[in-house]
Parts: structure tokens; sequence; C-alpha cells
């Protein structure tokens, strides 16, 4: 009875690891060359993972190419290219490049005030204009924001985003896209002078631009106010030094403009065959005329010798 008993057991046995399966087994193989054959088997290789799409960026991001000279440039190269002045305040200038199609909004900011160029001034920009990428702040909506330092070297640059050695026509043609502004030229002994008054930008009275052998070589920057805005226009003075100060470092003090009076003294900043000179000035057209306050900034560059 015990040995029926043990033989229907063995019977039932389910096929030990499926090895003896008829279904999964090999034939003509023994338990052993089955059994180790099984465990040579490599497990299916896992399924490759679905690729991902790449992030779509934002719509306005113009196309990362680099054929595009719209591309945003990287942090810390130069601006190059052709841009227009659309916007100029406190120190800073908008620039929007030439392209009617470009997404990028340059924000350019300047160590002084008066370096930045005024609105409608057309740019021209190479590695050598010293505008350097700060910061680029995408946007899903709106310009590309590229943030540049403004930064023309060691010489003391003219003011508005000029050069050194431009031509009478280039400067003229920069004046003649301002609005309400009136131009005049006249020669005055061997220079040639170019002044523009009007509604000229951030308060400014008069520019005037001397030409030696027909290229820029001096530049005067005038703001002027009555006599009773003292004070604002003192303060104004304070402002620019220290503008000044910071970007060609500290300036010497030369003797007061105004004897007498507690004004502050004019200041000059020098660099290699180029400097800088800013006074304090007070004027009075006629007797019967109301007394004016004025600052001068004059820019001046004498080449050196042998250029």
């Amino acid at each position: 009875m015990k040995l029926l008993l043990i033989t229907s057991l063995l019977i039932n046995l389910p096929p030990a690891f499926g090895l003896d399966d008829p279904a999964v087994a090999p034939k003509g193989t023994s338990f052993f060359e089955r059994f180790f054959a099984q465990a040579s088997v490599q497990p299916a290789a896992a399924p490759e993972p679905a690729v991902r799409p790449k992030s779509t960026p934002p719509p306005n991001w113009p196309d990362a190419g680099p054929r595009n000279p719209n591309r945003p440039p990287s942090v810390g190269s130069r601006l190059k290219g052709e841009y227009r002045v659309t916007a100029a305040g406190a120190g800073r200038a908008v620039l929007r490049p030439s392209a009617e199609d470009s997404a990028l909004r340059i924000v350019a900011e300047f160590g002084a005030a008066e370096a930045a160029p005024a609105e409608g001034t057309a740019l021209t920009l190479t590695a050598d204009s010293g505008y350097t990428v700060t910061r680029v702040q995408p946007s899903a909506v709106g310009p590309v924001n590229v943030f540049v330092r403004a930064d023309t070297g060691t010489e003391v640059a003219p003011p508005l985003s000029l050069k050194w050695g431009q031509s009478i026509d280039q400067i003229e043609k920069m004046l003649g896209n301002l609005r309400g502004v009136n131009v005049t030229r006249q020669q005055e002994g061997s220079e040639e002078v170019v002044q523009a008054e009007g509604a000229l930008p951030r308060g400014m009275h008069r520019w005037l631009f001397g030409f030696g052998q027909g290229v820029l070589t001096r530049m005067a920057v005038v703001y002027e106010k009555p006599e009773q805005e003292t004070a604002s226009i003192e303060e104004k003075f304070r402002s620019a030094a220290e503008g000044y100060t910071k970007r060609y470092g500290e300036g010497e003090r030369l003797t007061a403009s105004i004897e007498g009076e507690p004004v502050p003294p004019p200041i000059r900043w020098k660099k290699p065959n180029t400097e800088l000179t800013m006074r304090f000035v007070k004027t009075r057209e006629g007797e019967e005329a109301e007394a004016k306050l004025r600052i001068e900034a004059i820019y001046a560059h004498t080449p050196a010798a042998g250029k």
C-alpha cells in the first residue's frame, strides 16, 4: 500500500524547474545537459528606453544654428554687429539689431552716463568696441535680453559710443537720425567744428565736435541750467565725476572755475594720447540776461607721434 502511494506522488510531482516539460526541454538531451543549457541562456535584453524629445525653446529664441547672426552671444564674449539705439538714459542704452526679425534686445551699461550713445544712433560693433556680454536672459514671451558692459579700454573715448578718427560725414549722419536738433558747421582756424543744439537727449544743451585734418579729435558736451538750479547742477557735476572716476581712475583737481564761490573745481582725467576735462562755469549773455550755470565735459585726442 505504501509503495503504491509513493509511486502515485512521484508521478504527480511537477517537472523540476520546468526542464522536464516536453514543451520546454530540448529533445535527445539528458537532465544535466538540459539544466546547464538553460542556465547558460542569457536573459533577453531590456528594451531601449524611448528617446525623449528635446525641450522646446521659447518661440522667440533665435535659431541656435552657428550661421544665424542673431543667435544670443555667450557670456564673456564681445558683442558684434550692426545695432541701433532705441532708448538711452542713466548710463544705459537699449540696442536692437538692424535685422528686423531679430528677437534680441541688448541692454548696455556704461561707466559714465555721458558715454552712452544717443537714441537713434547707429552702431557698428567689433571685438575692439569693448561691449562684453555679462548675462543672457531668455524669455518665453518678448525679446531675449542680452546684458553687456561697455568698456572702451585704456584711452578716454569720446561719448555717445563714438570713436576718435571718425569723419565729419559719419558724425553728421549720426546727428541726422536725431529729431529736433539743429546742426551747424564752420571753420575755426585749422579746426572744423560741427555744433548740435536743440532736443538733445538727457538734458544736454549743446554738442561740439572738433575735426583736425578731417577726423574727430575733440568733443564737448554741455549741460546748462538757470542759476536758481545751482543745487541740482552741482549734484549733476558730482555724479558725473564719480562715474568718470570709476571708469578712468582718480582725476587731477585743477584751480576753481569761479573765483570766490564754493563750486566744484575742474577735474582732468588723462590716459595715453587722450584726456577729459570737466568744469563748472557761470555764464551771462548780456547785462540784463539771467545768469546760467554750465557743466562742460571736454574730450580730446592727440595722436601719438608718427601716427
